[in-house]
């Protein structure tokens, strides 16, 4: 029997021994759904009365009964989740083999999409098994990889063969002592594009397994357009989930994605690995979630002065503006107490008597700790005017007042002796309500006040005397109950700095993607937002599509701890042609950056009938701007069957489709159309724009238009069809 065949043989028993788990999960779940139904069947259980021990005893049979189904249907869950695993791995139950020794020991370890067999002794090994990761390194011989106490294990890696399985057929198997032989890389870059992200277990490469694996708490990933950073995000969340799943939840881990259709595209990657998808927020789009107000599109003529705001110079200003609160202040308001429309309002702590309490305070310890040092004095001093006030000839005469009435409606539910008591309390708290509650939850910081403080400090300097007016923008977009997004960024700065409220404190890591275009401040807002988060970032700054210098070299001081940096330089995304096309944009010469995969050289064209045919594949028509997008869309939606792109939240499997570079960023498409680029002049745009294409690339201009871009590439680059 060839090797071959003994191969083959071995995929037909594991996958019959697959079928035979898969169908005792499917008795077990049945087995599970019976009890459940006969629970709910026999769910009437007496409330036993007579005295405080017969009603408790009934709460404690309540609560067995309730525990028993959220039992079964925990159960019911985890059986499930597996049987559709299983029924996955019956027709490719693994990828990877590894002849290795352990203390002397031979085995033959079999690696797939989750372990299967008995704890001890597997037929199928998890991918993320801490013996995994000799698969991924590029040699054999005596290594070393890391167990999950954090020890580390020698072992003598003596052969590793890949192999292709496709409806439990042995299509490739291959030796070999790379990462991933070319041959079986090659095949999974041809593939079609899809839309959704799959998982890629069976290519991860050397240098993207030792950002898989980790072990550091914050990680940032950069790398050139199309070298997997996303698909190393997301494995590296699989693998924290099985790494770490006995102290982190899926529910305690957090990804910020750039948009809604980026969201849907990766959403399938964990499920297909066994695992519970994790909860996904368009950082964008969550600002307005936690500030009080409407979302209002900036002014044109202050829109370069809020790009300066959010640029390096802008945090540089922002930490300097801070430097100055412990001599200029914090911005306060006054607190007053009184009943609502009975009584004129009492000044209980005045603004200016906040400021001398918080200018009184030792420099030590954060502006929240400040804070909540101000609010416990403010709730002693209330306790104290409470007192004095209630000894008031105001108090008696508001007392005669309202008594009678609360009087009559308390006589049946208070004893006669506890009435005038009882009463005075709930006057006190009447009058002292709106002053306790304000107390409480800070609202003596002036938090608009102190955002247009540090506007007016920024205005005050020459150099920004182009933004004149723009205070007053803000106190009129306060007034209409509306900012903009860089106002409310702002805004929500000061709240947590100053008042941090209570969020969801239970994320432990936190996963970002297309981390070039945060700027400064949202960094800081992270910080303030998930202080005690591990965090896994992601990005490229050659896609940065505002106009302004990264601030990733800055990340370290911004979160005060030491990111481990990685680098991926190899674009497996587009062939050598589009690789190289796109990195004479921007004037880059990476040869390490080419992909092994060859096609065509780019084609500028000037009539769109070339792209008839191709109704099967997925075309992306992009443009710089959301208006160019639009505009291309309406002059061209009669010659081609184009589907405009702007809100949707997913997008078809085929089809011709017209966006903006924005909405196109972290996805990949079979071929893609750059349009509207004659003015462009921003190199990340176009950069951007170019590297979506995975099989061929196309520039459509008209025959009179020359880009000036252009002429920074050479011809031999790129081909012109008439």
């Amino acid at each position: 029997m060839t090797t071959w065949d003994e191969e083959q043989l071995h995929i037909n028993e594991v996958a019959q021994d697959l079928v035979t788990q898969v169908k005792t999960i499917k008795k077990q779940k049945k087995e599970i759904a019976q009890r459940q139904q006969r629970a709910l069947q026999n769910k009437k259980i007496p409330i036993k009365d007579g005295n405080e021990q017969a009603f408790y005893e009934s709460a404690v049979e309540w609560k067995q009964f309730e525990d028993e189904l959220q039992i079964n249907e925990q159960l019911w869950e985890q059986w499930a989740k597996k049987e559709k695993l299983y029924e996955k791995m019956v027709g490719n139950p693994y990828f990877g083999k590894l002849y290795v020794q352990l203390d002397g020991e031979p085995l033959a370890i079999y690696l797939g999409l989750a372990n299967f067999g008995p704890d001890e002794n597997p037929e199928i090994y998890d991918w993320r098994a801490p013996i995994g990761d000799l698969f991924y390194q590029d040699k054999l011989g005596e290594m070393s990889y890391a167990l999950e106490d954090g020890k580390k294990q020698t072992a003598y890696l003596e052969n590793k063969r890949q192999f292709v399985i496709e409806k439990g057929q042995l299509k490739v198997m291959a030796d070999t002592k790379e990462t991933i032989v070319d041959q079986i890389l090659l095949q999974a870059l041809e593939e079609k594009s899809q839309a959704h992200m799959k998982e890629v277990v069976t290519t991860i490469q050397k240098d993207q397994n030792t950002m898989i694996r980790d072990p550091h708490r914050h990680v940032l990933i950069e790398g050139v357009a199309g070298s997997g950073k996303t698909v190393v995000l997301m494995q590296r969340i699989a693998y924290q989930m099985y790494r770490q799943r006995k102290y982190i939840k899926a529910n305690e881990r957090l990804m910020f994605s750039p948009n809604p259709i980026f969201s849907d595209y990766i959403s399938q990657v964990l499920p297909s690995l066994g695992e519970v998808d994790i909860q996904r927020l368009e950082w964008e789009e969550w600002i307005w979630q936690l500030v009080p107000y409407q979302k209002e599109e900036t002014k044109k003529e202050f829109l370069a002065f809020e790009e300066e705001l959010l640029s390096t110079k802008g945090l540089q200003l922002l930490k300097e503006y801070i430097d100055t609160l412990p001599k200029r202040g914090l911005q306060f308001r006054n607190i007053a107490f009184g009943l609502p429309k009975e009584m004129e309002p009492k000044l209980l702590f005045s603004k200016k008597k906040w400021q001398e309490l918080y200018q009184s305070l030792p420099a030590e310890g954060s502006p929240a700790q400040k804070m909540e040092v101000l609010r416990q004095k403010g709730e002693r001093a209330l306790e104290k005017v409470q007192q004095r006030y209630v000894k008031s000839q105001e108090f008696a005469e508001l007392f005669e007042l309202y008594a009678p009435e609360s009087l009559d409606q308390l006589q049946q539910q208070v004893a006669p002796e506890q009435l005038e008591e009882v009463v005075t309390d709930q006057l006190l708290d009447a009058i002292f309500y709106t002053a306790k509650r304000a107390i409480q939850q800070l609202k003596f910081v002036h938090l608009p006040k102190q955002c247009l403080d540090f506007y007016q400090w920024v205005l005050a300097k020459e150099e920004y005397a182009f933004a004149k007016g723009y205070a007053e923008y803000f106190i009129a977009n306060i007034k209409n109950h509306q900012l903009t997004a860089v106002q409310a960024k702002f805004f929500l700065f000061f709240q947590q700095w100053l008042t941090p409220k209570t969020l969801r404190q239970n994320y432990e890591s936190i996963f970002v993607d297309e981390v070039q275009d945060y700027s400064g401040l949202d960094f800081c807002l992270l910080k303030l937002l998930f202080p005690h988060a591990e965090w896994t970032l992601c990005g490229d700054y050659h896609q940065l599509l505002a106009e302004r210098t990264s601030v990733l070299p800055l990340l370290d001081e911004i979160f005060q701890t030491k990111f481990v940096r990685h680098q991926l330089l190899t674009n497996y995304r587009s062939t050598q042609e589009i690789t190289r096309f796109s990195n004479a944009i921007m004037g880059l010469e990476l040869e390490q950056s080419i992909s092994i995969r060859q096609g065509e050289v780019p084609t500028f064209i000037h009539n769109l009938s070339e792209l008839n045919d191709k109704k099967e594949e997925r075309i992306a028509f992009i443009a710089p701007t959301k208006e160019l997008a639009k505009e291309f869309y309406e002059e061209h939606k009669r010659d081609l069957p184009l589907q405009w792109i702007s809100h949707q939240k997913t997008l078809p499997e085929t089809g011709y489709f017209v966006l903006e570079v924005a909405l196109a960023k972290g996805l990949e498409f079979d071929e893609v159309v750059m349009v509207k680029t004659k003015a462009e002049q921003n190199k990340n745009i176009l950069y951007t724009m170019a590297t979506r294409a995975m099989h061929h690339l196309w520039i459509y201009t008209s025959k009179e238009e020359v880009p000036a871009w252009l002429k920074n590439i050479p011809n031999t680059l790129y081909q012109k069809k008439d």
